[in-house]
């Protein structure tokens, strides 16, 4: 009856033994359904999103995510969230903007919005940190004070340039780098414009708008303060005897468009991208960034607009 007695105790213990091992995994496997149920990941698969989309969506801060839930399913979401230049805070004004413009694409609201064209120009423009020298970003929505000179403005010498101009020295000398390497390529480069002073801004706008008038001004020529010219790293580059408007037809043009960026120049005002930019193109009109940002821009064949909103002003 010991014996016997030992077995039942035994028995009792095994059985309560693997009792609590069963309510134990099911407790558990109760708990991850419920923890499952609970994530954003099921929360996503319930809205409509397959596997591959929940993947990505989850890489997001948990906030964001929680912004995302609250949308309805919509599959142009994922192509919103893969641009290439998709910044993270400028989200619900990619959707008001998309609400607004229907016939616009989600890469062209990306681009316009990291831009700001989403905005009226000029009326909430802020002033531009001039400290970042040939990154400063002078546009219809950054200025310049009216007293603003670059430190280093130095007269051209005329082998570079038409009579009397000037310019920020950097920029000015890389520009004799890449002037000397075409003319040894039978390339005739010459400066046009330069640096401009706020005044001198203001007399070419007011005789475009008296001239052309007030639409016709805005898109082709900046309100004083707002011309990357004063910035001193802004050249218009052209060849002697050919009009600034026929440059595009000239071999200098060419030319620049393969060298430019060698020596820190891009065109900053680039067929197709006047949306962006808010300017007309401009084949003549190169702003100096460096070489390492001007390679960038090139390469990826974007603006300096967008250049900036993605890779300086996100940071």
């Amino acid at each position: 009856m010991k014996i016997n007695g030992r077995k039942y105790r035994l028995k009792k213990k095994v059985k309560i033994v693997l009792f609590i091992i069963i309510f134990l995994i099911t407790a558990l496997i109760l708990g991850l359904y419920i923890q499952y149920r609970l994530s954003n990941t099921y929360k996503f698969k319930e809205l409509g999103y397959n596997k591959e989309q929940v993947k990505y969506l989850v890489n997001f801060d948990e906030t964001f995510q929680n912004k995302l839930l609250k949308l309805d399913y919509d599959p142009d979401l994922i192509k919103l969230l893969k641009q290439k230049y998709f910044i993270q805070n400028n989200f619900n004004k990619y959707l008001n903007y998309l609400d607004s413009h229907k016939k616009v694409t989600i890469k062209q609201t990306v681009a316009l919005v990291n831009v700001g064209r989403d905005r009226e120009y000029y009326t909430k423009a802020k002033k531009t940190d001039t400290s970042k020298k040939e990154l400063m970003l002078v546009n219809k929505y950054n200025y310049l004070t009216k007293d603003y000179v670059p430190k280093d403005v130095k007269e051209v010498s005329i082998q570079y340039a038409y009579d009397d101009r000037s310019a920020a020295d950097k920029p000015y000398q890389e520009y004799k780098k890449m002037a000397d390497a075409a003319k040894k390529e039978k390339i005739s480069l010459v400066i046009n414009s330069a640096y401009r002073s706020y005044d001198s801004q203001k007399s070419v706008y007011d005789e475009y708008e008296s001239r052309f008038g007030e639409d016709y001004a805005n898109d082709y020529a900046a309100h004083p303060g707002y011309s990357e010219h004063q910035t001193g790293y802004a050249f218009d580059i052209g060849k002697l005897g050919v009009a600034l408007e026929d440059f595009e037809k000239t071999e200098e043009f060419k030319w620049l468009k393969q060298n430019a960026y060698k020596y820190g120049f891009i065109l900053r005002y680039p067929k197709g991208k006047e949306e962006i930019t808010g300017f007309k193109y401009e084949s003549w009109h190169y702003r100096y960034v460096g070489k390492e940002v001007a390679k960038k821009i090139t390469k990826e064949k974007i603006t300096f607009d967008e250049y900036y909103a993605y890779y300086v002003d996100k940071k």
